[in-house]
């Protein structure tokens, strides 16, 4: 039994930590990481995803493989703070950073889940130049699930439906009573159309990046902002990544999607953001190295000027 304990805690602090609550008590804007992996399969990490929450709100941003069992996992840990604010009549705002398969394959459960609950209302989706033709083949794709549940269950058919908003240039996206929100292009190798979104609310400014490199664009997203988060790849551990071709193309290869830490701290200095938030995390770790904070430490030893977390599911900023 005590060796079974032992190895629990080893396990636990290598590879997984609880959700936590990091949020300032004084702020009524949240930032909830849903999913904070990367296209690798982790069992401990659901693929991307989070939701801004504003005055009771949820904004998501991107939808990840699992974001159904995301939102029920968040809610299992901090019940008394999202329970209501992930309730099935406010799951309706989606914005999406680029097309890439791990941050949209969770889109046909975010229409699909809620309307089998009867979701009284259409999503509403922004997304980059191609989110219409997407979104019109997933829900074609489904078309005998959705009718099944309209004709057999009475559900009311405006559940499944979505409103899909491209994004064609940089600016003011969307805006209501609780937030404005404008897209800043990002680069991230080969897509055209790659957005990062910046969150104004009452008492808060975060900016979701999304996937991309280092850019302009992305640090006059980021400038002045409370929060940002941002996906970041390992620079001192690039020969063990398994992608990125041979090893001379590597470092070359994956600065074109991500950003490095060194390109972190820049923009951290830069922009003056207070918080960093890091998911989608590539550390390249080998095995017998491995521990869950090595990649914030590899940043952390570049001087960030800004509170550093490395985020797991379920954790709220």
């Amino acid at each position: 039994m005590t060796n079974d304990i032992f190895n629990r805690r080893e396990y636990l602090s290598k590879y997984y930590r609880p959700p936590k609550n990091f949020s300032p008590a004084d702020t009524s804007t949240k930032v909830v990481i849903l999913g904070s992996g990367n296209p690798f399969p982790n069992p401990l990490r659901r693929g991307p995803c989070s939701a801004v929450i504003a005055n009771g709100i949820p904004y998501f941003v991107d939808a990840g493989e699992g974001i159904w069992r995301s939102i029920a996992h968040a809610v299992t840990y901090h019940p008394n703070t999202l329970s209501r604010i992930f309730s099935l009549e406010k799951l309706r705002y989606l914005f999406v950073t680029h097309l890439h398969a791990d941050h949209t394959i969770g889109i046909p459960s975010f229409l699909l889940s809620p309307y089998k609950f009867n979701a009284p209302f259409a999503k509403e989706i922004y997304g980059p130049i191609g989110m219409k033709h997407m979104v019109e083949h997933i829900l074609t794709a489904y078309e005998v699930d959705i009718d099944g549940a309209w004709k057999r269950s009475g559900h009311n058919p405006i559940g499944w439906q979505a409103n899909v908003h491209e994004i064609l240039e940089p600016g003011l996206v969307f805006e209501d009573e609780n937030v404005r929100i404008e897209a800043f292009r990002t680069q991230h190798a080969p897509l055209d159309h790659c957005w990062a979104f910046r969150f104004t609310t009452q008492d808060r400014i975060v900016v979701v990046g999304g996937d991309g490199r280092y850019s302009q664009s992305l640090v006059q997203a980021v400038v002045g902002a409370d929060i940002f988060v941002a996906d970041i790849v390992s620079e001192v551990n690039l020969i063990h990544a398994p992608w990125g071709g041979e090893l001379a193309d590597k470092a070359k290869t994956i600065q074109r999607h991500h950003l490095l830490p060194r390109d972190l701290v820049s923009l951290q200095k830069k922009s003056g953001v207070k918080t960093i938030v890091t998911y989608h995390e590539q550390s390249f770790m080998p095995e017998d190295s491995y521990y869950r904070e090595g990649l914030a430490d590899e940043i952390k030893q570049l001087s960030v000027e800004a509170d550093l977390f490395s985020s797991v599911d379920g954790d709220i900023f």
